[in-house]
């Protein structure tokens, strides 16, 4: 038996805000349309040195974070101080998507054989993080 504690929640009028609290880069960019390429390609203009791109959130975190090897180029504009700030939210939300999955625990079996099937409970771990 498998029983799920502490679930997302997530119902269609909140999908807006949880892209904003998963994925806090999207706010330090402006999306000016989707392309016509497959995935989650978006036309997007950084806020902080303007320069307009094509790519997904993992092209906007390579950006923003300055990670080299996305094939687009790092920021210039975004001072120390920012990009501590920006790993933080980052960080964060990473944390909170790991917090909500659900974390699979045996029980052992009620049966008083040692053969017999345990059961598992889905228990979210809310304070790890």
């Amino acid at each position: 038996m498998i029983s799920t504690v502490g679930g997302s929640g997530l119902g269609e009028d909140s999908k807006e805000q949880s892209v904003e609290t998963d994925k806090p880069l999207w706010l330090h960019v402006t999306k000016l349309g989707k392309t016509f390429e497959e995935g989650g390609n978006v036309s997007f203009k950084c806020n902080y040195c303007g320069g307009t791109y094509k790519g997904s959130y993992s092209r906007v975190k390579a950006h923003l974070l300055k990670i080299a090897g996305h094939r687009i180029k790092m920021c210039p504009k975004i001072t120390t101080s920012q990009l501590i700030e920006i790993n933080r939210q980052v960080d964060e939300a990473e944390c909170r998507i790991k917090r909500a999955l659900p974390k699979e625990i045996r029980l052992p079996s009620t049966h008083g054989s040692s053969h017999a099937s345990s059961s598992s409970v889905r228990v979210d771990h809310s304070f790890i993080c």
